[in-house]
């Protein structure tokens, strides 16, 4: 760890790095019991898992693609693997919707997709006379 402290005593300046902080900690503080070492868990065990994910649309009943995978319609609770995906929000009639998000072990995500009609907008001028 680089932590630095700064310190001014006396009109001198130095800084401290979180090894040398811990040196002077245990000089003054000799029998002070340190944390128990946990070991490391496996990398499986850290990445493994799953969390939620809330996806909502306007309007609503479009198709829900995660990772390229029709998954249902919305509003949807999914289910997903920890790690990236991908998600689109398709419907008839506007363009696709889509999101790339990282999914973690226990995590609660929501999406709100707002989906654009794909004609654009209309615009209506008038000349008077």
């Amino acid at each position: 760890m680089n932590t630095q402290v700064s310190v001014r005593a006396q009109n001198i300046g130095f800084a401290l790095s979180s090894g040398d902080i811990l040196r002077v900690l245990q000089r003054f503080y000799p029998n002070a019991i340190q944390a128990p070492q946990t070991p490391a868990k496996p990398i499986e065990a850290v990445v493994s898992g799953t969390g939620k994910l809330h996806v909502t649309s306007t309007p609503g009943n479009a198709d829900i693609y995660v990772d390229d995978k029709f998954v249902g319609n919305t509003p949807a609770v999914l289910s997903l693997s920890n790690g990236p995906h991908h998600v689109v929000v398709k419907m008839d009639g506007y363009k696709d919707w889509e999101r790339t998000l990282e999914v973690v072990k226990d995590s609660d995500l929501s999406l709100g997709a707002t989906l654009n009609s794909k004609s654009g907008d209309i615009v209506q001028t008038s000349n008077p006379k």
